[in-house]
């Protein structure tokens, strides 16, 4: 009896009589126990008979269900929310993550590796100080030897048998722990209870959970963990009495299941290796139990569990799909009975995921994800992700108890208790270090002896604690920051940095915010202009930015807001192809919470965004850039959220719908401008109480294809599972006529109502009735959004088998791959597609499916290696080929195997194909380096030889042996090899002295043109071309006597282009005079982009209005002339808009004279006098715009009467109908709402 006990009850153990409280029953608080020599308290069930295992496992079963079954919230719950967030069961939400084995011991920044793991590639001179290029390779190959694998297969298999999860704080490893006693003892508490497929092979096994934080008590330190799980049966009825314990472990050893816990629980490193040991030992005493144990990977040392067999694997962070996977069963479960408001909220948390890339970072790890998940429910997301970041960094250091610690780490260095406030503010010092060091905030790393002068300069400041005693303080300090609190981490070399950017980013806004609303450190102007102006352009600083936003007062963002729109460039793209000036000033408004206060930048901000799609409009663009398309398209969701009453919003609906579309020739192809246009049109009309009946409208009467389907796609994100709405697109689906209207509402219903019973039935009957020509998409959409469904899967798998149509067939087989993980019956099923299907497409879409995650399944290896060796098809050997790579890229049998291909191969496409999979897959690996060379010297077709050329410089990039090699070929080959040769040692080599020199001197002497052109545009490709580059392209811009070859030189001028002054008087010298119209324009975009106000810039803007041979440069010269409304050229642009010989200039000028108050005149007389067709409607729309008055809707309705020309009548009617119905949305069919 403890010291408490024996106070409490005033006795001694084993003295004199007792009584007993077994299975008592105490209806308030148990205050006393009088008279009594020996209590005995039973907690529990009673224990049961003597030798009757059967029943202790049972009992064991009910305790641990009755423990683990809820997730303990409290802890990751706000305290504003402790009392509303429902109950969650674990196996409700749990989704298994995927490990890996073998981890390399190596600590690097979290988004070196994610992108080492996607990409296979990381650029040597961006890694931190204290990480060498051999660190970098060695955890490559480890990565590429080992796949990733899902975790309970693995455990439930042979390699479980002794295994160590290692994995990062909230990573999961207890909860995995748990979910495995979850379910290994469904079945003893509910006979019958089938378990999840992953496990079934541990079918009968009793799982016993040995929590090591609690074995780390003194008391245990000499005892067994048999004595333990005995103590824990007699006190909280978890486990087995101990001699039904024996038994277990010693007669039914195969049927016992141990994991052990939270190894790095036990902070002493000594206790640790102690308690390693001990399992080992227990491992040996019972050869047949399965034994497992969770540890966090740092301050984690394997040899002990390494000499005992263990195999260790460490979990990986979840990928977008278990993302989705846990928020769609997380609300379900929050949410039940209103699964619409739990369609609503998940779609919120993986919006935020898509929208914003810290975020999608930090959702990688189960505990901030589930934070995200709770926070979700009552914030808007990702505008509220600061709160987040904060209470992700709060959770993760709530529990720091430096007291403890230290004492653990034996410093005495009476260190008081450190509030929230304090821990936040030493971090926030911290990021202020970053910010201030080298490579600031991109870099993400800070030297260790500076970290240490912080922390102690902190303690002296705050506590007055003395030199000698603070050290040792934040040393031990800098230890719990790294091995306990997950938010530091060191790289190596006593360099360390955030665990997650996300991290870095929140607390580097969160010091600027202090300092400028708090401490007053920072004036208005350092904050705009030495903050906002000067940072804006660094991507490392965009997120800090918006942060920083969301804790200002409106009118310092506001402010930050103008300074950015006062960067925009004349032309887009002309400085680069994604606006983030615009991007990121949209974005700051969208962290703003009274929006009234900044309604001149929200009117300026649609004003820009409207001058960016006219501009394109100007270029005669129809197609984006897919980062343009994908940066515009993440303001939809900033868009949404400034509600229904922003002021910008019905200015930008105006405008869509006058010049926003048209009507004939728009495509909804994401890319296409007109469909990134109506998306954000739509955007705005989601918060909208009248958004459902608009978008419906627009769904089924708009104007263009584009604006019906992003109205369809509206509907499915705005109001996902509403059954209303479901029924309307699947009646579309049934009614519309037009096949790309069709296409996007089956579009919608897999992405809106997915696992719908319905909906799925609905698409069911369509593709099994073979009805319409969308069958296609239909069969897409069930493999999407239906992949739980067993009806959809057997009518898909039916099709994929029998179907008379190969295409069908296909696309059978990819609508079942699209939404799963490729293993199990499924692999099989593809398998054989791949073995009996005739048509080479089929066999092509199986085989592609089973090599997207060859690895999922075992058995893909060998019947891939069959096919890549005995296949008739040499496209169908290259795809297995790659396959095997794909999957088992570290198996050195693997590699042998493709470099015998390599040789033998019958097919050169397929010998080609597979070197190109070799360097990518084993870059770096001299064998294959050596068979590359070979290739050089003895393909006999030039384009193999510059082929190999390339792929040796890629993947060998500062190799002596490979630099040898190219040096030889470029002095000693002919013509495209000596040229390949030199551009990749330009490319590739150019750190060595003795080979830049080199490359210079070839692109300057060499009597080739094509060596001369290679050097330039190598060298120009580098990520920072040096000052001896630049020189080398203007001068080579001038001198060289190759015209093609001046060319390429002064497209490498444009594209280091920052101003300066020599490169600007090069590019006015030859903007008016150059051959190729390209690089005209991309030499007037340079000049826009750095000298937009230069007086000789203008003039040369004006020269190619009227002289340039290119109708798009005429056009685009007018267009940027009138950005500037000071001194737009009205008489200019009235005279272009008649005499241009071409429609699109005359357009733009058109469209210019808006802003000219006195233009309605001449308005009028282009819309009915100009010969073209498009011409006249752009002088109606600059009519119904501009002037929206009586003499317009006249003008419009004579014109839709009698235009001979149908498209101009459609507009003209079309417009006037706008002008009639000026207050709401209207479409093709009048207004979007009944009787508006």
């Amino acid at each position: 009896m403890s010291g408490f006990w024996r106070r409490l009850f005033g006795a001694e153990d084993g003295a004199g009589g007792g009584q007993s409280a077994e299975r008592a029953e105490v209806g308030g608080d148990l205050t006393m126990i009088q008279h009594a020599q020996t209590v005995r308290i039973t907690i529990g069930a009673e224990p049961p008979p003597p030798g009757d295992l059967d029943e202790a496992r049972r009992r064991h079963a009910v305790r641990l269900r009755e423990r683990y079954h809820r997730l303990d919230l409290e802890v990751l719950t706000p305290l504003s929310e402790q009392d509303e967030h429902p109950a969650v069961h674990l196996r409700e939400v749990f989704v298994p993550q995927l490990v890996r084995a073998d981890p390399p011991p190596v600590e690097l920044p979290r988004e070196l590796l994610k992108r080492l793991t996607e990409t296979g590639e990381l650029d040597p001179g961006r890694l931190p100080p204290g990480i060498e290029r051999e660190t970098v390779r060695r955890v490559r190959e480890a990565y590429r030897r080992r796949p990733a694998v899902p975790v309970l297969p693995l455990l439930a298999g042979p390699d479980g048998h002794r295994a160590v999860l290692l994995g990062d704080p909230g990573s999961g490893k207890s909860t995995l722990a748990r979910f495995l006693g979850l379910a290994l003892t469904e079945p003893l508490v509910h006979p019958g209870a089938p378990l999840p497929e992953e496990v079934a092979a541990l079918a009968g096994r009793l799982p016993l959970i040995v929590e090591l934080r609690r074995y780390a008590d003194p008391e245990w330190r000499e005892r067994t963990f048999e004595d333990f799980l005995a103590h824990l049966h007699g006190t909280e009825g978890l486990g087995l009495p101990a001699p039904l314990l024996e038994r277990q472990l010693t007669e039914h050893p195969a049927a016992t299941l141990v994991v052990f816990d939270g190894l790095d629980e036990l902070f002493d490193p000594q206790v640790r290796e102690t308690a390693s040991r001990r399992i080992a030992a227990f491992a040996a005493r019972y050869p047949q139990v399965r034994v497992v144990v969770t540890s966090r990977v740092i301050g984690y040392r394997r040899e002990p569990l390494d000499a005992a067999g263990f195999g260790h694997y460490m979990l990986q962070d979840l990928d977008d799909r278990q993302i989705d996977t846990f928020a769609a069963r997380w609300y379900a479960t929050a949410c039940p009975g209103d699964p619409v408001e739990a369609q609503r909220l998940h779609r919120r948390v993986t919006a935020a995921v898509a929208s914003s890339v810290p975020v999608r970072d930090l959702a990688g790890n189960p505990l901030i994800l589930t934070i995200l998940a709770i926070i979700g429910r009552r914030r808007e997301l990702p505008r509220d992700r600061r709160t987040v970041y904060e209470h992700a960094v709060a959770v993760l250091v709530e529990h720091w108890d430096p007291s403890k610690y230290l004492q653990d780490r034996r410093v005495d260095g009476g260190m008081p208790y450190l509030a929230s406030e304090d821990r936040l503010e030493l971090l926030r010092l911290v990021a202020r270090r970053m910010q201030e060091g080298g490579d600031g905030i991109a870099g993400n790393h800070i030297p260790g002896r500076v970290l240490l002068a912080s922390f102690e300069g902190y303690l002296r400041e705050r506590y007055e604690l003395p030199a000698d005693r603070a050290a040792p303080v934040a040393r031990a300090m800098l230890q719990q920051f790294r091995e306990r609190n997950f938010i530091l981490s060191r790289f190596g070399g006593e360099v360390y940095g955030f665990v997650h950017r996300a991290f870095l980013e929140y607390l580097a806004a969160s010091d600027i915010a202090y300092r400028f609303n708090r401490e007053r450190s920072l004036t208005e102007d350092q904050l705009l202009d030495g903050v906002f102006a000067a940072r804006w352009r660094d991507p490392a600083w965009r997120e800090v930015l918006l942060l920083l936003a969301g804790e200002l007062d409106e009118r310092f963002v506001g402010e930050a807001v103008s300074r950015l729109l006062a960067a925009a460039p004349a032309l887009p793209g002309a400085a680069d192809p994604v606006p983030e000036w615009l991007v990121l000033a949209v974005r700051c408004l969208g962290e703003v919470r009274k929006l009234g206060l900044v309604t001149a930048q929200s009117e300026a901000v649609v004003d820009a965004l409207v001058a960016l799609f006219e501009a394109y409009a100007a270029e005669g663009s129809t197609v984006l850039p897919g980062d343009t398309v994908e940066a515009l398209d993440g303001l939809r969701a900033v868009l949404t959220g400034l509600g229904p009453h922003w002021v910008g919003r019905e200015r930008f609906l105006r405008w869509y719908l006058v010049y926003g579309h048209h009507a004939q020739r728009e495509s909804p192809l994401p890319a296409e401008v007109g469909a990134v246009t109506a998306r954000l049109a739509c955007a705005l009309l989601l918060n909208d109480p009248r958004g459902p009946a608009l978008l419906r409208a627009w769904a089924e009467h708009g104007w263009s294809p584009a604006q019906r389907a992003a109205a369809f796609g509206a509907l499915a994100e705005g109001w996902a599972g509403d059954r209303r709405v479901g029924a309307f697109v699947r009646r579309r689906v049934e009614e519309d006529a037009d096949p790309l209207t069709r296409e996007a509402a089956v579009a919608a219903l897999a992405d809106g109502w997915a696992g719908e019973a319905a909906s799925g039935a609905f698409l069911r009957a369509r593709v099994a009735g073979a009805r319409g020509e969308n069958r296609l998409n239909e069969m897409l959409a069930l493999g999407k959004g239906w992949s739980g469904d067993e009806p959809a899967q057997l009518l898909l798998r039916e099709i994929a088998a029998a179907d008379g149509q190969p295409e069908l067939r296909g696309l059978a087989v990819f609508a079942l791959t699209v939404n799963e993980r490729v293993g199990g019956p499924l692999a099989e099923f593809l398998r054989e597609r791949v073995r009996l299907d005739r048509d080479p497409g089929v066999r092509g879409m199986a085989l592609q499916a089973i090599c997207l995650q060859p690895a999922e399944d075992p058995r893909n290896a060998p019947f891939l290696r069959l096919l890549a060796g005995a296949d008739k098809d040499p496209r169908v050997r290259v795809a297995a080929l790659a396959g095997l790579a794909r999957g088992w890229a570290g198996d050195p049998e693997v590699a042998d195997f493709l470099r015998q291909r390599v040789a033998q191969d019958p097919d050169p496409m397929v010998r080609r194909r597979t070197l190109a999979v070799l360097a990518h897959r084993w870059a770096g690996d001299r064998r294959v380096a050596a068979q590359l060379r070979g290739f050089v010297a003895g393909d006999g077709l030039p384009e193999v030889r510059a082929f190999a050329l390339t792929l040796l410089g890629q993947g060998w990039a500062g190799d002596p042996e490979v630099a040898e090699f190219l040096f030889e070929r470029a002095r000693a080959a002919d013509g495209h090899g000596r040229a390949q040769a030199t551009g990749e040692l330009a490319a590739h080599f150019a750190d060595d002295p003795a080979l830049d020199a080199f490359v210079r001197e070839e692109a300057v002497h060499s009597p080739d043109p094509l060596v001369r052109g290679a050097v330039l545009t190598a060298l120009a490709d580098r990520r920072s071309p040096s000052a001896q580059a630049r020189a080398l392209f203007l001068e080579r811009a001038v001198a060289d006597p190759d015209p093609r070859t001046r060319d390429l030189a002064l497209e490498a001028v444009v594209r280091c282009f920052d101003g300066e002054e020599r490169a600007g008087v090069l590019l006015l010298a030859r903007a008016a005079h150059l051959r190729d119209a390209a690089v005209r324009l991309s030499v007037l975009r340079a000049l826009l982009a750095h000298r937009p106000d230069d007086p000789a810039v203008r003039a040369l803007l004006r020269e190619r209005a009227v002289a340039d041979s290119s109708a798009p440069i005429r056009a685009i010269a007018l267009h940027a002339l009138s950005r500037d409304r000071a001194r737009r050229p009205v008489e200019l642009l009235r005279e272009r808009a008649v005499a241009d010989a071409d429609p699109l200039p005359r357009r733009v000028a058109l469209r210019a004279l808006v802003a000219d108050p006195a233009a309605a005149d001449f308005l009028r007389l282009r819309a009915v006098a100009d010969c073209d067709d498009e011409a006249r409607i752009a002088a109606l729309r600059a009519l119904a715009f501009a002037f929206p008055g009586p003499e317009t809707v006249e003008l419009l309705a004579g014109r839709a009467r009698s235009e001979r020309t149908p498209a101009v009548a459609v507009e003209a009617a079309r417009l006037g109908e706008a002008l009639r119905a000026a207050d709401t949305p209207w479409t093709a069919n009048g207004p979007a709402l009944p009787g508006g």
